[in-house]
């Protein structure tokens, strides 16, 4: 008993680092994300190509800025299917002025993803373990 007791006490020590790093990754990807949101212009870009990388393909899209600069980019998630990211497409964008090269599609789950994504597989695993540790908890056995 006391060695499980031990084994799990390391998992559970782990999961907590592990549980630690997620959430400070996630602020991390929360913070960045909404200082460019504070200071991103909106446009809308038209996708005027579909590169294939391998089997798939990813949107090469076009946009102005409101400079008038024309920028292209490669950016949204990659697709098999081109009906979906047709030539032509309208997109909307949000871009940083002074780097308008890392513009984002704005769509809530391309902006927000990561974060999430962090703060979920940092909290799951630990709570999985809580859940665990208070079943396997041994019982106190009451005297007669």
């Amino acid at each position: 008993m006391f060695k499980k007791l031990n084994t799990f006490r390391v998992i559970s020590f782990i999961a907590f680092a592990f549980m630690i790093f997620s959430i400070l990754a996630a602020y991390q990807g929360y913070q960045s994300r909404s200082s460019f949101l504070e200071n991103a212009e909106k446009t809308q870009g038209e996708i005027i190509e579909l590169v294939k990388q391998r089997k798939a393909y990813r949107p090469k899209i076009r946009f102005k800025t409101k400079t008038g600069e024309i920028v292209t980019i490669e950016k949204g998630n990659f697709t098999t299917d081109t009906t979906k990211i047709p030539v032509g497409k309208k997109i909307d964008l949000l871009y940083f002025p002074p780097n308008p090269e890392d513009a984002q599609i704005d769509d809530f789950w391309a902006i927000w993803f990561i974060p999430i994504f962090f703060l979920i597989s940092g909290i799951v695993p630990f709570v999985f373990l809580q859940l665990l540790r208070f079943i396997l908890k041994p019982r106190s056995s009451q005297a007669s």
